[in-house]
Formats: structure tokens, C-alpha cells, sequence
């Protein structure tokens, strides 16, 4: 009875922790550059079983919320006519620098900032964009023109990873390089397609998003019976007794 109860309790556990992060996800449905997490189920505890079988039969019991898994795929693009959007196409990534370092991103909403007199490509938050070298994107000018437009182009850094499942998150759209990524490189091979007068919207199905918080708050609700059950049989056990 208490592997029963502890199967489902642990259970309760992480589908809250998933449904909280579906939550999170349906959230950031309209944030450009956002890129769903989603919660990895992990068994809890095994113990040997006991069978005629050759081997280590194994019976798990309990499930926990493991590590995120980022879903990089690629958003849908959306056309909204301003000079300083980018989007894209690709596996790429804009780099910027914040008091944390250097942070990746796919959010490509760009304005023009002033810092003692110097005019450079900055994010809505007024964090530098940073060149092939990544380097402040010094501008000089306050209104841009076609012919800035292609200077932009030619130097937004578009950087990529050996393995981006080893990025960290570092805000809704923003990671940080680690060893498991290793260092962030120029994507040289042009893999990734600039896209100006655009933005990619968040990778989230709202229907796939809606569907998977229904199920995961039914899971809640299943085992949150499961462990009322267990209780009250472990009552009438001890009545009998």
C-alpha cells in the first residue's frame, strides 16, 4: 500500500511541475523567439523483482520531473514591416550582451539605442547586438535607410552550437553557451537565413498546448484519487487489525 501511495504522490508531483511549465509555455504563445520547454519524466526507484526469469528484473516505482528539454524548432514567421525586425530562418542565433554575459536569443526585435553620443543595434531591453565578432553594432545614424539596413545585415552575428540542448536558459528567449553546448561559432556554411521586416513567433501549438495542459491536469486529478484511495484502504486495513 505505501509503494501505491508513493507511486501517486510522486506522480502528483511532477504532472504539476509539467502543467506548470505547459502553463508557462501557452503563456509566452505570442512572444517572438520564444522556444517551448517541456518537462522529462524520470523513474524514481527501482527494486528487484522476483522471478525465474535470467537477469536483473527491475519494478519501478514513482516518477519525478527531470531536466528540461528545449523544442528548437523553427517558429512561424510573422510580417510586420519594420526596418529593425529579423527573424530566422535556420538554426541560428543573435548574440547580445547583458550584465550575465553573452546571451543567444531568436528574438529579432531590434530598435536604435544612444550611449555617450554613439548610436548602436540594441534588443527592447537596450542590450547590445552584436557583430560577427561580437562586437557593439555602432551605427552612427538615428534614422535608418535602405543602405543601413543591408550594413545591418552584413554585420548581425548569426552564431550556432554544437549541441543546443546544452544551452542554458538564461531568460524566456535568451541562453547562455556552457560546456555541454561549447563555444558559440559563426555559422560560416550560411545554414540560417536572415529574414528583414519579420519576426519568428513562438514554436507553440496553442492546440497542442491546450490539449497537453487538459491531459496533464487529468493526470493530477488521477492520482490525487489514487492517493484518497490508498488512504482509505490503509484505514480499513488498520480497523481490522
Amino acid at each position: 500500500m505505501n509503494i501505491t501511495f508513493y507511486n501517486a504522490y510522486t506522480a502528483l508531483q511532477a504532472y504539476q511541475r509539467n502543467v506548470e511549465q505547459i502553463s508557462h509555455n501557452i503563456a509566452n504563445v505570442s512572444t517572438p523567439g520564444f522556444k517551448t520547454q517541456n518537462v522529462r519524466f524520470e523513474d524514481v526507484l527501482y527494486s528487484q523483482m522476483n522471478t525465474n526469469n535470467p537477469g536483473n528484473m527491475l519494478r519501478g516505482h514513482g516518477v519525478k520531473a527531470g531536466p528540461m528539454i528545449s523544442d528548437f524548432q523553427q517558429g512561424p514567421l510573422q510580417t510586420t514591416n519594420q526596418v529593425l525586425d529579423f527573424a530566422l530562418m535556420g538554426a541560428g542565433f543573435f548574440a547580445k550582451e547583458t550584465p550575465d554575459g553573452v546571451v543567444y536569443t531568436r528574438s529579432g526585435a531590434f530598435n536604435l539605442g544612444t550611449v555617450d553620443n554613439q548610436t548602436y543595434l540594441v534588443d527592447s531591453n537596450g542590450y547590445f547586438i552584436l557583430d560577427t565578432q561580437q562586437q557593439r553594432i555602432n551605427m552612427n545614424t538615428t534614422e535608418v535607410t535602405d543602405d543601413d539596413i543591408s550594413f545591418i545585415k552584413d554585420r548581425i552575428g548569426i552564431f550556432q552550437f554544437d549541441n543546443i540542448q546544452g544551452l542554458v536558459k538564461a531568460d524566456d528567449t535568451g541562453y547562455l553557451e556552457s560546456d555541454a553546448s561549447r563555444e558559440a561559432y559563426i555559422d560560416a556554411n550560411s545554414k540560417t537565413t536572415l529574414v528583414q521586416g519579420a519576426l519568428e513567433l513562438s514554436n507553440l501549438s496553442l492546440v497542442d498546448g491546450m490539449v497537453a495542459l487538459m491531459e496533464g491536469q487529468k493526470a493530477i486529478q488521477v492520482n490525487a484519487r489514487v492517493i484518497q484511495t490508498a488512504d482509505q484502504l490503509e484505514d480499513i486495513i488498520n480497523n481490522l487489525r
